[in-house]
């Protein structure tokens, strides 16, 4: 962690060159699970409309003779 508030101070190509790279690496993973996350919710949300719609049916021929 050093390295990141002293980089500034030092001219050097290194710390400069990876730490964007190492702030892009983490939002990339971050994006990733964030479209995971995301993912989850809109198949778990198609499940339970497709359950409440089949259990209306079920219920509707059950019922209605």
């Amino acid at each position: 962690m050093s390295n990141i508030i002293s980089f500034p101070s030092k001219r050097m190509a290194t710390p400069r060159e990876t730490w964007p790279k190492r702030v892009h690496r983490q939002r990339k993973r971050a994006d990733r699970l964030d479209r995971l996350i995301e993912g989850a919710i809109y198949v778990a949300g198609v499940m339970l409309a497709a359950l409440s719609w089949w259990a209306l049916t079920v219920a509707a021929f059950v019922f209605g003779g």
